[in-house]
């Protein structure tokens, strides 16, 4: 119901009452303008939706709808970090947060990069590419999005289990 270029539409929204979103400034404007004519039906926010609860209040809503995905507009912009195309290694979904990336790969243990890669990725090679990490980045900085790929790509080869 977030109308967003290439995501849902305003169709149904006739008792929207609240959106969360992640994504930059843009994309919760851009939504607005579309969403304009139901103005005073919907509210938009940016934030994370671990906080909603202290947003709405129990019984205060009708229905909330949670953009749970990761949009075309994040997709399609390089600098983002989570395009497909070569770019910063960015990947934040909101840019007020200060750690990226290129951060984290950089900065962090190899134990700490394999809890990462293990619980929010369910990566079973977790260790092996943390590993490969730090080592890779004691000869330079990671800083791309395609140089940590390549990184992955030589150690799991596509088609490989």
């Amino acid at each position: 119901m977030l109308a967003q270029k290439n995501g849902c539409s305003n169709r149904g929204n006739q008792r929207l009452d609240c959106h969360v979103e992640r994504a930059p400034g843009d994309a919760l404007e851009g939504a607005g303008r579309r969403l304009g004519e139901f103005a005073g039906r919907f509210e938009l926010r940016r934030g994370n939706f671990v906080d909603l609860a202290q947003w709405i209040a129990p019984g205060t809503a009708d229905a909330v709808l949670l953009d749970l995905g990761v949009s075309s507009l994040q997709l399609d912009q390089p600098e983002r970090g989570f395009s497909f195309k070569s770019g910063p290694l960015d990947m934040r979904m909101d840019r007020r947060q200060a750690l990226t990336a290129a951060d984290l790969v950089n900065q962090a243990s190899a134990e700490e990069l394999a809890k990462v890669f293990w619980e929010w990725g369910g990566e079973r090679d977790a260790r092996r590419f943390a590993r490969a990490i730090v080592a890779d980045r004691e000869k330079r900085r990671f800083t791309t999005t395609n140089q940590l790929a390549e990184l992955i790509e030589r150690l799991s080869p596509r088609g490989e289990p």
